[in-house]
């Protein structure tokens, strides 16, 4: 009874956290693109920058970490030509937000611990979130 429980109990701790740590991977993965397409509507509506970062801060802060150490923002003006967002320098008609969050893991270098040829993730699974969202502009009435 002890050895089988030796031999399994591994295999089943290993499915578990493992099963622990993709539900951590998808809801972070959530957040930020919720975080992403918030930071990018907050841009597009009020053309501010640190009002769309403190967007970021609010929803990742409420919703997966306060470390501003484990989550990166990009906001980029740019115009849609082909499909893609070519940045420009001087403000353009549409704005991209990306958004990556840095997932801590409850077992250092899965994969290592099937393969060990495999590169481990190290102690944390990024991911990313993005958005692009058609800048508003005002339209002045000439009298």
């Amino acid at each position: 009874m002890v050895l089988e429980f030796a031999l399994i109990f591994p295999v089943i701790l290993f499915f578990i956290l493992g099963a622990l740590t993709w539900g951590q991977v998808v809801i972070a993965k959530n957040a930020a693109q919720t975080a992403a397409r918030e930071t990018a509507r907050t841009y597009a509506i009020t053309h501010e920058k640190e009002e769309a970062l403190a967007v970021t801060e609010h929803v990742l802060g409420r919703t997966l970490s306060n470390n501003k150490e484990l989550y990166n923002v990009t906001l980029t003006d740019g115009v849609i030509t082909n499909k893609a967002l070519v940045p420009t320098d001087s403000g353009g008609t549409h704005c991209l937000a990306n958004v990556s969050f840095k997932v801590p893991i409850a077992v250092p270098n899965l994969p290592k611990l099937i393969n060990h040829d495999a590169e481990g993730w190290g102690n944390t699974i990024t991911v990313t979130g993005s958005a692009v969202f058609k800048k508003e502009f005002e339209i002045s009435e000439e009298d």
